[in-house]
């Protein structure tokens, strides 16, 4: 995959981790239940730190941290509606969950096609982190809507 590609990649990663660190803070003002707008806080703080560290992967370059194994079909999502405190809660949490879960994928494979354990590792962390997002999101969900 070539290092522009690769690139891109990584700043719409930057792009759903601002998304998502917006739509938790506006949900964990907006919540009533004290126990999902603390979760909801807690997952920002998580999303602003990795858009710091993938941030930092631009920033020190990307030339020599990635293998080229041709076309992982990574960008050819289809395009989903952007996280937004006026959509309905159940709705909202829904497609939040949908995003947790594509944001693991797409890290997993970014995480194959590094070259460096640091890089490797970064993007293992990345996998754990959102799926432990998702599964808050998913508890959230169930306790309001289930």
């Amino acid at each position: 995959m070539p290092t522009k590609q690769i690139q891109n990649i990584i700043i719409q990663a930057i792009a759903s981790e601002l998304e998502a660190y917006d739509y938790y803070t506006s949900l964990s003002r907006q919540l009533i239940d004290q126990e999902a707008a603390k979760i909801c806080k807690c997952l920002a703080e998580e999303e602003w730190q990795h858009r710091a560290a993938l941030k930092s992967l631009l920033d020190n370059g990307l030339t020599a941290l990635f293998e080229s194994p041709g076309d992982s079909k990574l960008t050819d999502h289809k395009p989903v509606p952007r996280l937004s405190a006026e959509m309905k809660p159940a709705d909202a949490l829904l497609l939040a969950i949908k995003k947790e879960a594509q944001a693991a994928e797409d890290y997993a494979v970014l995480a194959q096609l590094s070259k460096r354990d640091e890089e490797k590792q970064l993007f293992e962390r990345l996998i754990i982190m959102e799926q432990g997002h998702k599964a808050h999101l998913e508890k959230i969900y169930h306790k309001l809507f289930a």
